[in-house]
């Protein structure tokens, strides 16, 4: 029988060996009635002092029964106190404090073994939070730079737009500046005249009898410098007589010719050319007193002279 089911099976006292006092009686232990024999037998050999033996026997005996005791739901430390009865117990006579070593030496190993491989799991995860930590760093680093490159893509861009926009702003003011230039205003040739007599669009009936009067040539650059003139123009009726004056202005390249008082409707064209009119032309206050388009203009936009009005004086 092995010497683990000897422990596991016996229940009741074994008689004493033959010149071995009663132990039981001795360790008062009930727990050890199936480890008695076991001492009895090693501490019979003659190498031993009995009395010695026994009780560092007995002792390493409640040693293990304690130890037992406390490790039955831990299966690595009952497999360790298997193994170290496997190797111990099959003797002639269990040695209780070998087996007892046994089992400290494994636990000793084995805790050593746990605490090395906690402390190499624990520096795996040290070295895995440093790469994290590297990674997640490197990562903001990158997200930094890209934002700070989009913000720098940005800033030029809005440079540029603002550039561009000054560089329109600065064209537009002086293309402005360049249309709203004086310009002086010169008297027309007489061929200039007779082209314009020659292509009367107005309703003249004798276009032939037309009359100029403080007539004034310009160039207005925000038509591609094409050449204007414009004046005062009287012609015969029907009856022979002359009608009066009234304003007029002409572009001689096309000949073309614009009377902006003979209408005096109130659609939007015909407003729009009697402001034209009031704006640019210089006719007999501007000629006769020989100022120059802006003085000119300027008596025009405050009002103290009214060519239109004028004119309609010089028909009645």
């Amino acid at each position: 029988m092995l010497f683990r089911e000897r422990i596991g099976s016996a229940t009741t006292q074994p008689a004493p060996f033959d010149g071995v006092p009663d132990l039981l009686a001795e360790v008062k232990d009930p727990r050890l009635g199936a480890m008695l024999p076991d001492i009895q037998r090693l501490c019979r050999q003659p190498q031993k002092r009995s009395e010695a033996c026994r009780g560092e026997q007995t002792s390493a005996a409640r040693e293990y029964l304690d130890i037992k005791d406390n490790i039955i739901a831990d299966t690595v430390k009952s497999t360790m106190m298997t193994e170290c009865l496997e190797r111990f117990g099959k003797k002639s006579g269990a040695d209780w404090r070998q087996v007892v070593s046994c089992f400290k030496s494994d636990m000793d190993a084995h805790n050593r073994a746990a605490l090395l491989a906690e402390e190499e799991q624990a520096r795996k995860a040290a070295e895995q939070r440093r790469l994290d930590e590297a990674r997640r760093a490197e990562e903001q680093k990158k997200a930094q730079e890209e934002a700070e490159h989009q913000a720098e893509a940005r800033r030029i861009e809005q440079e540029k737009r603002a550039e561009e926009e000054r560089a329109a702003k600065a064209k537009l003011d002086a293309e402005v500046a360049e249309i709203e230039k004086p310009q002086d205003c010169v008297e027309p040739s007489s061929s200039e005249l007779e082209t314009i007599r020659d292509n009367f669009e107005i309703d003249l009936y004798d276009a032939r009898s037309a009359r100029f009067h403080s007539a004034c040539k310009y160039t207005k650059p925000d038509h591609r410098d094409r050449s204007f003139v414009c004046g005062l123009v009287n012609s015969k009726n029907a009856m022979g007589a002359y009608v009066g004056y009234h304003p007029f202005y002409a572009e001689i390249e096309t000949a073309q010719i614009k009377d902006i008082v003979a209408d005096e409707g109130t659609g939007d064209e015909t407003k729009r050319l009697i402001k034209q009119f009031q704006l640019t032309s210089h006719c007999e206050y501007c000629t006769t007193a020989n100022r120059s388009y802006e003085a000119c203009r300027e008596a025009v936009k405050s009002g103290k002279y009214d060519p239109l009005e004028e004119a309609r004086s010089r028909r009645q």
